[in-house]
């Protein structure tokens, strides 16, 4: 079998037909692909979805687990994977139809360890974010040269790569889970190609975004992102080649801007005097990684 598609479902009901829509009306061999898809303790229908889809059909297979959450998901779809590459997809997302015949075309090269693909949004027009290198080059030239999209959904994997290198998704981090995985990944690839071809829909799903909402998932991003931050910097000086000082500088800057943004965007959120902001600043007072980007705002006069 040549390709595993990986998704992750939590209270995904909603989704779940226009996600598999595209693997229904593909025209490729179902023999040859598996779409993998894991209840993640779904609150909704979502079960209910899964066991239809792999009842009916064979190209699907379901499997349920506690929430858990998505990394933990992912790590038991790729020990259950029978396809010699795999995909990671979101639920509220979708993959063209072409997907399986674009990227077969990349991979008659059996040495290539990860394809990487561009992407657009529903509805909206998107850029073009992954340009066409067709020349294999090692993780760290590829990540240094191009504006390299953290995401684990726009990037196609060979599974023996990554059992090889036992790489796989750390159930540490909620948010920036498929940053630290292909940090991992492209610090041990050698051979990289990317595509300009827009194979993943992505659907912003931004119903029912309220301040606090956007508070916790930013409180988060500051959080998860600062222990990555520090795990760069720690490979940052372990680093024996300025090649690889260079990707893990790279890294560290682009963490460290993605961090001072949200914590300036919680900021701002928060600027009146009220008693809500003060519990909020002594949530964050309490968390040593939140607290210091606070701190460095404040330094340099963002207020």
């Amino acid at each position: 079998m040549t390709f595993s598609v990986i998704i992750p479902c939590f209270n995904a009901a909603s989704f779940l037909d226009s996600c598999l829509q595209p693997f229904l009306t593909a025209s490729f061999s179902e023999e040859d692909f598996e779409v993998i898809l894991i209840n993640d303790g779904s609150l909704d229908a979502t079960e209910e979805k899964i066991k239809y889809y792999a009842k009916n059909y064979s190209f699907v297979r379901g499997y349920s687990q506690d929430n858990e959450g998505v990394s933990v998901a992912r790590n038991v779809g790729i020990s259950k994977a029978k396809g010699r590459y795999l995909l990671f997809l979101d639920a509220d997302d979708a993959y063209l139809p072409t997907v399986f015949q674009e990227l077969l075309a990349h991979i008659k090269d059996a040495t290539v360890e990860v394809v990487e693909f561009d992407y657009s949004f529903l509805n909206a027009r998107t850029p073009a974010m992954v340009k066409d290198n067709l020349i294999k080059k090692n993780g760290f030239v590829h990540y240094i040269e191009n504006a390299q999209v953290n995401s684990a959904c726009n990037k196609l994997y060979k599974k023996a790569f990554l059992l090889e290198y036992e790489i796989s998704f750390d159930d540490r981090f909620a948010i920036g889970e498929d940053l630290f995985f292909n940090i991992k990944v492209f610090s041990k690839a050698k051979n990289v190609i990317s595509i300009s071809e827009k194979l993943l829909i992505i659907n912003r799903n931004e119903n029912s975004v309220t301040r606090a909402k956007i508070l916790a998932k930013e409180m988060l991003v500051v959080s998860d992102l600062t222990a990555i931050l520090i795990l760069a910097f720690s490979k940052l000086n372990s680093a024996t080649n300025g090649l690889e000082k260079e990707y893990y500088l790279k890294h560290a800057i682009k963490i460290s801007k993605t961090i001072l943004y949200s914590a300036l965007k919680m900021r701002l959120l928060f600027k009146s005097k009220n008693a809500e902001s003060a519990s909020f600043f002594a949530t964050i007072s309490k968390n040593k990684r939140t607290s210091y980007w606070f701190r460095l705002i404040n330094i340099f006069r963002f207020l």
